[in-house]
């Protein structure tokens, strides 16, 4: 069993996985990671600066992952800003990852 209430219990997923940077007031840092952490389907992790944290974002589309951004992330005390770096929403008819970034491949 997960320790951690959004942590997911197998590796499948139907929905949406959004990556976000935050900008957070680091004076108040433990408060605002535990006040993103009560969300539902939000988890945080660390990332280099200061004043600076990840936020992963699992809902079961794009409009509801939005919503969730603008109503519950954005509007928290001690969050400053957020942008989204990522989206992955599944993989494709011929079994190929799909997600927003635009990698190159070289050969």
């Amino acid at each position: 069993m997960p320790e951690h209430s959004n942590e997911r219990a197998n590796d499948s997923f139907d929905g949406v996985m959004v990556g976000i940077l935050a900008r957070i007031d680091g004076r108040c840092r433990e408060a605002t990671e535990h006040r993103l952490q009560a969300i539902p389907n939000v988890s945080t992790f660390a990332v280099p600066g200061d004043g600076q944290l990840g936020i992963l974002l699992e809902r079961e589309s794009v409009d509801a992952a939005l919503e969730t951004l603008q109503r519950s992330i954005e509007t928290l005390p001690g969050v400053l800003g957020c942008w989204p770096v990522f989206q992955y929403d599944g993989t494709a008819e011929d079994g190929t990852t799909k997600d927003s970034t635009n990698k190159e491949h070289s050969q």
